[in-house]
């Protein structure tokens, strides 16, 4: 369930780096596919019928506005619809639906062009696998559907690492980044607060924060790294 989402963005990788030929054999693979599950009709209705009833939709509630979720989908619908045992800033449910696909969009666009940038200032494969597996992995963790503080927990020793190396580079802003993620990461929340606290001012949330600010560090890094091999070549 995590990882076919992530299809849709080897596709947009193919469009950023203009490899048309592997965009339409993706294209022509998938609707081959969708085109066979029409063979089976029987199959398929009741897969359709599956999608409409009650035990799907309880599935669908557990993992999507449950509170141990912090995947964006889950933190956009407890932001934007009354659906949830959150108190939304706003109910406009079409906003929890377009920050469900335009935020990982984003993310992965982004993601690609710092790649890109790489490519361009011909950045060392050493220093361009370090980056990458540090802006990788929090874009990961920010596009699959399902995202749990146990999770996040493959967060900590890239964490570290990176906010070491933003030290010895000299990189300020990325270095306060990481250590802003590090503190909202690890922040607490006793019982007696999620009653008071965390329904009405969605302090829960705070886990999605640490790992966007994880993810703004590594970009940022990225971006710098290939500006600074970029500036002492000239």
């Amino acid at each position: 369930m995590s990882i076919k989402p992530l299809t849709v963005f080897v596709v947009l990788w193919d469009v950023v780096g203009g490899r048309w030929k592997a965009w339409l054999s993706v294209v022509v693979t998938t609707a081959a596919l969708y085109g066979l599950m029409f063979l089976d009709q029987p199959l398929f209705t009741e897969y359709h019928r599956f999608l409409d009833s009650t035990a799907f939709q309880q599935i669908m509630d557990e993992h999507t506005v449950g509170i141990y979720n912090n995947a964006t989908v889950s933190v956009a619908f407890r932001l934007f619809t009354d659906k949830t045992l959150f108190v939304p800033i706003l109910v406009f449910p079409p906003l929890a639906y377009l920050l469900t696909f335009a935020v990982p969009t984003a993310a992965w666009l982004a993601t690609f062009s710092a790649w890109r940038e790489f490519e361009r200032s011909a950045v060392s494969r050493k220093v361009r696998n370090g980056c990458g597996f540090a802006l990788l992995l929090p874009t990961v963790l920010l596009t699959t559907p399902r995202v749990a503080d146990y999770t996040l927990v493959w967060l900590l020793v890239p964490l570290f690492f990176e906010t070491w190396r933003a030290m010895e580079e000299k990189k300020p802003s990325v270095f306060l980044i990481y250590i802003l993620a590090a503190i909202v990461g690890n922040l607490t929340i006793t019982g007696g607060q999620l009653d008071a606290d965390t329904m009405e001012l969605h302090w829960l949330h705070f886990r999605y924060v640490s790992l966007v600010l994880f993810w703004l560090a590594a970009f940022v890094s990225a971006r710098q790294t290939a500006r600074i091999t970029v500036s002492r070549k000239a």
